[in-house]
């Protein structure tokens, strides 16, 4: 077992013909990790693709990922074990990410200017949130499905996700492919750690909000909401600047977004509100000038805080 933390590599060996997004991420994972190393000057490693097994036996300054049946390999008789208290195998992205994750998230650090007042927080929840994320590859990989049914129970489909993206790359042959798979997943995995960050930097806010409260007014959206239940058991809907209104302007677009229990709205918009497209409103609480309401109640702004305000209190008022 290599430790590369205080010695970068400057090769990544792993395995020629088809790819998936498991290998495929691992990869990114391990290049990433050598270029924000703090001894590795930008290093840029090379990645061969190869079966050969003089090259897969690897050496110093190499690292060996989805082939040769050690450390980040998982075609062993058996597997390379579970993750902790899971029932998902390990496959090359976990394993990378098992390997690499911790020491690359703290290397990368919190943005610059950033406003996390609990900076060590934020970074370890930034590695659960996007541990996540490589456990559903790492299960894709191990034949899971990522199946899309009807109400009804009928299959319609696969969903659309990471593995399967990665693999369509496939048809335009060889090492072109892989190139860019490989692109197309650094930009993802960059753009995810960005996202992680704003997510557990605003999570750490979710946490100090007033519990007691049935509607709750935010200066601005925060990343964390969904994980409000677990805080709040009397919140029903959150109102927040939308997209449009960057400066949290009150005569601004302000969106109202209901609160779920497991995708269950704990309170619904009306059925004379669903699907409207704008316009003035009459509800019982007086005229409410709508910017739009989804069809399935969850969500829809209003044209000002204001009317945001009152929209909250139509919808509670059913």
């Amino acid at each position: 077992m290599n430790d590369f933390s205080d010695k970068p590599f400057h090769t990544i060996v792993t395995h020629d013909g088809v790819f998936h997004a498991d290998d495929v991420l691992a990869c990114v994972i391990a290049v990433i990790y050598a270029r924000v190393h703090p001894k590795a000057a930008a290093l840029n490693p090379r990645i061969v693709r190869t079966r050969d097994i003089d090259v897969i036996a690897g050496g110093d300054g190499v690292v060996v990922i989805d082939v040769g049946m050690g450390e980040l390999d998982h075609h062993q008789p058996g597997g390379n074990g579970f993750r902790g208290g899971d029932t998902v195998p390990y496959a090359a992205a976990g394993l990378a990410w098992r390997k690499f994750g911790n020491d690359l998230i703290r290397w990368l650090g919190v943005p610059a200017g950033s406003t996390a007042e609990n900076p060590a927080e934020v970074l370890r929840a930034m590695f659960d949130i996007i541990d996540k994320d490589i456990r559903m590859v790492d299960a894709r990989d191990n034949g899971a499905t990522a199946v899309v049914r009807s109400a009804d129970g009928k299959t319609l489909g696969s969903a659309l996700d990471l593995s399967t993206l990665v693999v369509a790359f496939n048809t335009q042959g060889g090492e072109k492919g892989f190139t860019m798979a490989f692109e197309f997943m650094s930009m993802w995995f960059m753009s995810r750690v960005r996202l992680a960050f704003e997510e557990a930097r605003d999570y750490e806010i979710v946490k100090t909000l007033d519990t007691t409260l049935e509607v709750i007014v935010l200066p601005r959206f925060l990343r964390g909401l969904h994980k409000l239940p677990r805080h709040s058991a009397a919140a029903k809907l959150v109102i927040h600047p939308g997209p449009s209104n960057t400066d949290g302007d009150v005569y601004g677009e302000w969106v109202v977004a209901t609160v779920s229990d497991n995708r269950v709205p704990r309170v619904a918009y009306p059925p004379y509100l669903r699907g409207r497209d704008g316009g003035v409103v009459d509800t019982p609480v007086g005229k409410v000038n709508l910017v739009f309401a989804h069809a399935n109640g969850w969500t829809g702004a209003a044209a000002s805080k204001l009317d945001a305000e009152l929209l909250a209190q139509a919808i509670l008022h059913g």
